[in-house]
């Protein structure tokens, strides 16, 4: 029997004399469930919604389905780890990869990636856990081909923590539609992971926000920081392939960019406990996740330093990088620049007032002179001028030249 609940939901509308034909469901199925199981050689498969979240509105109703089992059932999650990669690949490829062409291109990502942990061990036993990371790693990329196992994991892991998520329609979804948008418009790399994701492509940028962002809190960061003519991510691109010609089309900084943002959305569990750690990512684990035989780790750490320090929606708590719809310091230090450079003379009359007003009842304080009149000559006392705001900008040749000219002069008549 599958989608119970659906057929609960529609149930309860038909009325059967004095009772309902959902009333007479449940009854039918408590007593199936007796019945087979005291049977020899006869099953019942019963499957329901896999949370609250996909329960149509209706989570009381999903719990009570679920107790009439309760007492005879053995649950049982149709795939479970790594077997959920087999799944991926029979759902949505129209045949399966060359075993030569999957071993090659694991071979190839393992080496890269297991180079870059063993470049982070410090311990003979660091580098030994390393060396069986990279084996487990070969493996998995091995079974998930043309796909990251990271992708997966972010989906399988993170996303589905998300309210609105469907664990397994929504995945498949934005699966296929990634790679209609790379058939269609080319780009593509040769696996497919959380920083290959086509973002360019408003089709697939909709598929992935659809459920993850459904109010839109994330159209600034999209907006600003990540696809678009001039975005922080792309002029890092930009710079870098005027650096580095072979960079050009490699897009680093749009790349690391794209994972972060994939590791944005939802949690991840601990141990398959109740603690689920907030959404973000490591450096190690978004490298690992990001380089490749195009990308070096070298680069991709040097791209993520200036994303750092570039982006106006990416936080780093100096553990996880997360992209997050509150502005962070660059953007609110953009926005007084900006707020300065309207109103350059108001902002300065408000500093020179401010300056004036803690210096309020010193004579021998002048702020700002804009000629060497405005300090007085022949006073039989010592003077203090500070100079103006502009001095502040020019060499420091410049500076003490202007300085010595007000010391020196006093407008056209002469010396002091």
């Amino acid at each position: 029997m599958d989608e119970v609940l659906k057929y609960m939901e529609r149930a309860a509308a038909v009325g059967v004399k004095e009772s309902t034909l959902q009333r007479q469901a449940k009854d039918f199925i408590q007593n199936l469930t007796v019945e087979v199981s005291n049977s020899t050689n006869a099953v019942m498969v019963y499957s329901l919604q896999w949370s609250a979240r996909e329960a149509l509105g209706n989570v009381s109703l999903l719990e009570e389905l679920d107790k009439l089992t309760s007492r005879k059932d053995q649950v049982r999650e149709p795939v479970t780890g790594d077997e959920v990669l087999a799944v991926v690949k029979r759902r949505l490829l129209g045949a399966e990869p060359s075993p030569e062409v999957e071993r090659e291109i694991a071979k190839t990502y393992a080496e890269v990636v297991g180079g870059f942990w063993r470049a982070r061990a410090e311990t003979p036993s660091a580098k030994q856990d390393a060396e069986e990371q990279m084996v487990h790693f070969r493996g998995r990329m091995q079974a998930a081909y043309p796909f990251h196992p990271a992708l997966i994991d972010v989906m399988n892991g993170r996303w589905t923590s998300v309210d609105g998520f469907q664990r397994t329609r929504g995945a498949l979804r934005f699966l296929a539609t990634c790679l209609h948008a790379l058939k269609a418009k080319g780009g593509a790399k040769p696996v497919l992971g959380p920083a290959d994701i086509p973002v360019n492509d408003p089709d697939v940028l909709r598929a992935m926000l659809k459920d993850l962002d459904p109010r839109q809190d994330y159209a600034p960061v999209i907006t600003h920081d990540l696809p678009g003519p001039n975005t922080r991510a792309k002029r890092i691109d930009e710079r870098m392939a005027k650096e580095t010609p072979a960079l050009a089309n490699v897009w680093p900084a749009l790349r690391l960019a794209t994972a972060i943002l994939a590791y944005s959305f939802g949690g991840l569990k601990v141990n398959e406990g109740e603690e689920v750690l907030p959404p973000g990512v490591t450096e190690t684990e978004l490298l690992a996740a990001c380089i490749g035989p195009d990308l070096d780790s070298v680069t991709a750490n040097s791209v993520l330093s200036d994303l750092r320090n570039s982006c106006l929606y990416l936080h780093f708590d100096g553990v996880r990088y997360c992209f997050k719809k509150d502005p962070n310091v660059t953007k609110l230090i953009e926005d007084a620049e900006q707020e300065v450079a309207r109103d350059p003379d108001g902002i300065r009359e408000r500093i020179k007032e401010m300056l004036e007003a803690r210096l309020a009842g010193k004579a021998d304080a002048i702020v700002w002179p804009a000629t060497s009149q405005d300090l007085p000559d022949k006073e039989p006392r010592f003077l203090v001028g500070y100079m103006p705001l502009e001095v502040a900008g020019k060499t420091n040749a410049q500076q003490d030249e202007a300085a010595k000219a007000v010391l020196a002069k006093y407008g056209e008549t002469g010396p002091r």
